[in-house]
């Protein structure tokens, strides 16, 4: 069993240094976080359109690897972890959500191929180029309580709390973003999504199938590349 923190989990970097109050939060986060790791998450099935795409549900939550190269050790470092604040690793935030994981969101149910972000200009987290991946994350009951402290959203108590840890919203649409206090485990990671160029790399998709197995995998504009309910 997970042992309860009491303090922050050594080489987490608290470069605010955040009030007692706003520490207390951190850690039971973390200890929610920690607690959830280990449990089944059930938001790993697919819906599939006519056209035989997959569907975002209302909510969904995207990591994109905007910038950075997808490669061994950051896929492995996700595969054991989760989708974490950078400071929980040492590294200061580079934007205003600190001590949050920050994730793109669905505003309504859309065909994969179909999402756009209209005023995230210069980016997509299902972007064609060069080494791009995006970690996909479907909304469950087991997810709740984790997902709500989310400074992008309004007028809850965890809501509100959140916000005392960031500057302020880099996206002035409120539902097209979530900054998630401490993170998200990988269990709570329903699939992946692979670059066109990335996917050339047989040997990457194969490792990425490995170190996921129980999540799919799919190219930017939707269609299955794996899916760990089928024999492959």
């Amino acid at each position: 069993m997970e042992e309860i923190l009491t303090d922050l989990p050594s080489g987490f970097l608290d470069e605010l240094d955040i009030s007692q109050q706003q520490k207390s939060i951190l850690i039971a986060q973390i200890n929610r976080f920690n607690l959830l790791k280990d449990k089944e998450v059930k938001n790993k099935g697919l819906i599939i359109d006519a056209q035989g795409r997959i569907v975002l549900p209302e909510g969904t939550l995207i990591h994109g690897m905007r910038r950075r190269s997808a490669n061994l050790e950051l896929i492995e470092n996700i595969a054991k972890t989760g989708i974490l604040t950078g400071q929980a690793i040492g590294i200061p935030e580079d934007s205003e959500t600190f001590y949050c994981a920050d994730f793109f969101r669905v505003p309504q149910s859309i065909a994969m191929e179909e999402y756009e972000l209209p005023d995230r200009m210069g980016f997509t987290p299902f972007d064609s180029g060069k080494s791009s991946m995006a970690f996909i994350i479907q909304p469950s009951q087991e997810l709740e309580d984790l997902l709500s402290y989310d400074c992008y959203k309004d007028g809850t108590p965890e809501s509100d709390i959140t916000k005392t840890f960031i500057s302020h919203v880099p996206i002035k649409d409120k539902t097209l973003a979530s900054s998630i206090l401490y993170g998200i485990p990988s269990n709570g990671i329903s699939g992946i999504v692979i670059g066109d160029k990335l996917l050339e790399n047989k040997e990457m998709v194969k490792f990425v199938a490995k170190s996921f197995p129980n999540c799919y995998i799919t190219s930017k504009n939707g269609y299955i590349i794996y899916d760990p309910s089928c024999c492959i």
